[in-house]
């Protein structure tokens, strides 16, 4: 479980509830690091963590542009 739309919150982030190594740090919607193998098991002690889905190859593509006038 995290808080999502609130960003700079700890909470936002995803911790393994094994190890309690951070698995998913996010800021808003956008995920800054993934640190779950490719069936979505903690990298670091191998917990299956319980979670949908899998890491989109485009989820670290910048969200936003700068707007230059």
């Amino acid at each position: 479980v995290y808080i999502g739309n609130v960003p700079g919150h700890p909470l936002e982030n995803t911790y393994c509830p094994n190890c309690g190594r951070l698995v998913i740090r996010r800021y808003g919607f956008d995920i800054l690091e993934w640190h779950l193998t490719s069936d979505n098991r903690c990298k670091y002690c191998g917990y299956k963590i319980a979670i949908k889905g899998t890491l989109s190859k485009h989820a670290f593509k910048n969200r936003f542009e700068p707007v230059f006038l």
